[in-house]
């Protein structure tokens, strides 16, 4: 996984954003600033961010602060008024008639991505890093909602809580980066979350080595699993050649 695009202080987030350290750490915390940290745990941690979510972030803030137009007055919302009335009115006339069926449930899928305790501070970075290239290649079929885990879980018993109360998922993928003799070794485990049954798993030996077929088989496997018709070559936007 390369490390370009990766900011790893606050003074090079700060400086990317064209802002000083206070700003970023409140925008952090007032407005979703994705930054992450080492250790998920700790405040004082030391932190790193994306330069393609920063982006993603700050494409947003433009747009959701965006001033209203002014002198647009009462007159100006009529028309938008009377719109809203006639597709509402199509929708029920469409209901009745039986032409309108609702789509069906997308299933979804949630990621837990770990490292062991006391890992290298790359091992965090490159964990993350693979996955966001499973969450963006997986979403990308449009079929599949894909989730990352919520923060501040620490055992087993208290993710699958966590993520009972917020997204519940359907499948939980379970993506675990270590190291062995000196190589990262990434382990992947699919599991039901109905039953936890798992319904895959593999283990990739140095996945680095050959980085974009190992992200190839774990997804193909995931469709293939979910009974999911992968997207199409030209919708793999941004994916990663040997």
């Amino acid at each position: 996984m390369s490390n370009e695009g990766i900011l790893r202080s606050w003074k090079e987030i700060s400086r990317y954003l064209g802002c000083d350290r206070k700003t970023s750490a409140r925008w952090e915390t007032e407005c979703g600033l994705p930054v992450r940290r080492i250790d998920t745990k700790s405040s004082r941690s030391r932190v790193f961010a994306y330069q393609s979510e920063l982006d993603q972030w700050l494409a947003h803030k433009q747009v959701s602060s965006m001033p209203a137009r002014e002198g647009r007055g009462l007159r100006g919302f009529v028309f938008p008024a009377a719109a809203v009335v006639l597709v509402l009115a199509a929708g029920l006339i469409l209901k009745s008639t039986g032409i309108l069926f609702s789509t069906p449930r997308i299933p979804v899928l949630t990621i837990l991505s770990t490292v062991p305790p006391g890992s290298l501070e790359q091992d965090y970075i490159l964990a993350e890093g693979f996955r966001m290239e499973i969450q963006r290649r997986l979403s990308a079929s449009g079929r599949l909602q894909v989730t990352r885990s919520p923060s501040g879980a620490v055992s087993k018993a208290s993710i699958w809580t966590a993520l009972d109360s917020s997204v519940r998922p359907d499948f939980v993928l379970e993506s675990s980066l270590r190291r062995q003799n000196d190589r990262p070794e990434l382990s992947v485990l699919l599991r039901r979350r109905q039953n936890e049954k798992v319904v895959w798993s593999d283990t990739y030996d140095n996945p680095l080595n050959g980085l974009n077929a190992c992200l190839n088989d774990v997804c193909g496997h995931i469709f293939d699993v979910l009974k999911i018709a992968p997207p199409k070559r030209g919708e793999r936007a941004g994916e990663l050649t040997d």
